[in-house]
């Protein structure tokens, strides 16, 4: 499945993505990114594009499942 999103000023965001539903979470972290960067930085590394996939259960099928609990 293909998904195409509009970037609305941020250059870098980040996805969660459901593995019983399919749906996709975009986020924001400055702290990841920056992260990202200093490694990238101390290995002498030169990014020209980064993405990190998360996956797990959304809220919504957490709470079909009985799966929600507390962090």
């Amino acid at each position: 499945m293909e998904r195409y999103e509009i970037i609305d000023g941020h250059e870098h965001h980040e996805h969660m993505k459901c593995e019983q539903c399919g749906e996709i979470l975009s986020f924001d972290s400055d702290i990841i990114c920056n992260e990202i960067f200093k490694v990238a930085h101390e290995l002498g590394f030169r990014i020209t594009q980064h993405s990190l996939s998360v996956q797990g259960i959304c809220k919504s099928c957490q709470l079909k499942s009985n799966l929600l609990t507390k962090i």
